[in-house]
């Protein structure tokens, strides 16, 4: 990649350029030139043996507290009630089928929706009758959408199979 084609061409950079004064600029570039180790990949240059750094850092009392603290929340996390139940959770919602999980997330929608209308009293901003008339097609069309998700999964699962025949690659 030719980072200085792709800074001349780019957009932003010259605004930056015209935003910053050149005085600064040309400070800048001299000091990468007095100091070429200073902004040097790190990658490109002699490989560095950082391994007595880390049996040094890893020895230490403080790294070992650290790490004994971080695995301790970690076992604790792990094993928690909310872990089971996210899990437990987690593990039926893959279990359902698509029309299940069609039926599921519309009924969480229509939940939030309708605790929605409950929490502000079904109170709308002007023009009100528009704005519980759209509220009310929302939760008409969720319904619908419950009643019908096992038309849906069939469409979805004979839309997707096709696809995947054809060989589409557009996601």
């Amino acid at each position: 990649m030719n980072w200085n084609e792709i800074a001349r061409s780019s957009w932003t950079i010259r605004v930056w350029h015209a935003a910053i004064p050149q005085r600064l600029v040309w400070a800048h570039e001299r000091l990468t030139s007095a100091l070429p180790l200073l902004f040097r990949d790190v990658q490109t240059g002699a490989p560095i043996d950082d391994g007595p750094a880390i049996r040094v850092a890893e020895d230490s009392v403080a790294v070992r507290a650290l790490v004994g603290a971080v695995s301790c929340l970690g076992v604790a996390a792990r094993h928690s009630q909310s872990a089971r139940l996210a899990s437990t959770v987690m593990e039926g919602g893959r279990r359902l089928k698509t029309a299940q999980s069609i039926r599921a997330a519309a009924l969480g929608l229509f939940t939030a929706v309708v605790v929605h209308l409950v929490m502000t009293r079904f109170d709308a901003p002007e023009p009100t009758t528009m704005v519980r008339a759209a509220w009310l097609a929302i939760l008409g069309l969720l319904v619908v959408v419950m009643a019908g998700s096992a038309r849906l999964a069939a469409a979805w699962t004979d839309w997707s199979t096709r696809r995947r025949r054809n060989g589409d690659k557009h996601e």
